[in-house]
């Protein structure tokens, strides 16, 4: 069955961790665990990061560099 596709593009992305630092981090969800974790800990709104990939101005009035 292949896999749905994801919302956004996905990059590969490294992490330097220990092996045992890996097997709680698969234990706890891995990588989906981590983006929900990220969206609700996130200090600013969800759409405020959005604007910045879209290269939309942000608060401090200057383009992303993305």
């Amino acid at each position: 069955m292949p896999r749905p596709k994801p919302p956004m593009p996905l990059r590969g992305r490294q992490v330097r961790m220990s092996d045992l630092d890996w097997l709680i981090f698969q234990d706890m969800g891995g990588a989906d665990w981590l983006r929900k974790h990220l969206k609700a800990k996130a200090r600013l709104p969800i759409k405020h990061y959005e604007a910045q990939l879209k290269g939309e101005k942000n608060d401090t009035g200057k383009e992303s560099q993305n």
